[in-house]
């Protein structure tokens, strides 16, 4: 099959199960992914690893042919609802498109689950606050994920999505485990908020993602489980150890492993089998 062909089906297919992604990026970007993604394929000796952009999209292909999972075609549906539901908010973006062509482009990371956690989490907190900006600047001249303002009172919050992926085989113990979220957590709000003065630094808050986290691993859940009180603690103004703003955690997780979807701590243990 020649290359134009295949950039032709490929567009095919992302238009039947994630054309959302066309609110955001042209028909050449997608061509240009498909071109680059072909050619990074044909040097790989043991095919492409689901874990970026090019490998959820090999296997949106072979599904849609009926030789993948449903599951892909599950994930895409919620994937496409995400970015329908932030062209809807945000409209039009510059930032955003630069940041999905980076994030499909990259063939060896899955950045691409970090952008729709973030799109995840301004659905999430566009329930009680208006949306203002994305990639917002600061007058340290630093950027943040959202701009909001509290209906109500007029209140603007700063908010900027910090992803979590969770290792079990290093996080053997409550200690570890809670010391990897404070740090995540410090580390991001103090390189957003250098340079700001106190006032200025209360408006701003960390909203920390958990990726990856299916709830089929034993370990993981024994390690989850242990720090369930943590977890459920990590709010506005109350982290434990945190002496930096964050709201509640959340989990992108395999929703009833079937599709992603954003889950507050609560309803991530609701889903875990009992013991």
């Amino acid at each position: 099959m020649d290359l134009k062909t295949i950039k032709k089906n490929g567009v095919g297919v992302l238009r039947r199960y994630l054309p959302n992604l066309f609110l955001h990026l042209d028909v050449s970007d997608i061509e240009n992914f498909i071109e680059k993604g072909y050619s990074h394929s044909l040097t790989l000796t043991e095919g492409t690893p689901l874990n970026n952009f090019l490998g959820l999209f090999l296997s949106l292909v072979m599904s849609s042919v009926g030789q993948g999972s449903v599951i892909i075609i599950r994930e895409m549906e919620i994937f496409n609802y995400l970015l329908g539901e932030f062209h809807r908010i945000v409209g039009e973006n510059r930032n955003f498109k630069n940041l999905l062509q980076g994030n499909i482009n990259d063939f060896k990371q899955n950045n691409f689950l970090n952008t729709l956690s973030e799109v995840a989490a301004l659905l999430e907190l566009s329930k009680s606050y208006n949306f203002l900006n994305y990639e917002y600047e600061m007058p340290n001249g630093k950027s943040i994920d959202f701009e909001l303002e509290h209906p109500a009172t007029g209140k603007i919050l700063l908010i900027d999505v910090v992803s979590l992926y969770f290792d079990p085989t290093r996080y053997e113990n409550k200690k570890g485990f809670r010391r990897l979220i404070n740090y995540r957590i410090k580390t991001k709000y103090y390189s957003k908020t250098k340079g700001l003065t106190s006032q200025q630094k209360k408006n701003v808050y960390i909203f920390p993602v958990f990726h990856d986290i299916s709830g089929s691993h034993e370990e993981t859940q024994k390690i989850l489980r242990a720090n369930k009180k943590f977890l459920l603690g990590i709010k506005s103004r109350k982290c434990f150890f945190l002496k930096n703003n964050a709201v509640k955690i959340h989990f992108f997780v395999n929703l009833n492993f079937q599709k992603y979807n954003l889950v507050t701590a609560e309803e991530y243990f609701k889903l875990l089998p009992k013991k």
